[in-house]
């Protein structure tokens, strides 16, 4: 089976020699991310693990498409999954992005606040087990044209995939 995320929030599950669809799934927004496929512990189901535009990550059922569990993966409202989430020994490690990077061009927007993460989930459950993130709590510094108030620091998004070193137990991110 191959599966692929649409921009409309769709997942296929197509058939790899026919292209046939074996299933479809709404799954809220656009799939923003590749789709891990992996076992999840200590059930041994297969199952879809990606994240959208709206900040969640979520995991599917590989056989059937029905949601195991959705999760939002940051507060700030202008987070967004774009770097495919990475399992390993029952734990899903997702990227946390956003789009904040666009708002400021709105001149009512309080500038910037959103702070780049890795988020760590039980692939079982979708339970929050960490969240580690790449810059300080921003605080207010001065203002703008309009007088509305700026933060900062702000950013360091993590847009990619974070690598796993299973030999030195540890987790890589780019930002």
């Amino acid at each position: 089976t191959i599966y692929v995320g649409s921009q409309r929030g769709w997942i296929y599950a197509l058939g790899r020699q026919s292209g046939c669809v074996r299933w479809k799934s709404f799954v809220g927004a656009e799939v923003r991310t590749a789709i891990t496929l992996g076992e999840a512990r200590p059930s041994g189901e297969r199952r879809l693990f990606f994240g959208d535009f709206f900040g969640h990550a979520q995991a599917l059922d590989a056989a059937t498409g029905k949601r195991i569990w959705k999760v939002p993966v940051d507060t700030h409202r202008a987070a967004t999954v774009t770097g495919t989430p990475v399992l390993h020994e029952g734990r899903l490690y997702v990227p946390v992005s956003s789009y904040e990077v666009a708002l400021p061009a709105l001149p009512f927007y309080r500038c910037c606040t959103f702070r780049g993460s890795v988020l760590a989930l039980d692939a079982a459950s979708g339970e929050r087990l960490w969240q580690t993130y790449t810059t300080e709590v921003p605080q207010p510094r001065d203002r703008n044209a309009l007088f509305m108030r700026r933060w900062g620091p702000s950013g360091a998004p993590i847009w990619s995939a974070p690598t796993i070193d299973a030999a030195r137990g540890r987790l890589y991110v780019g930002t």
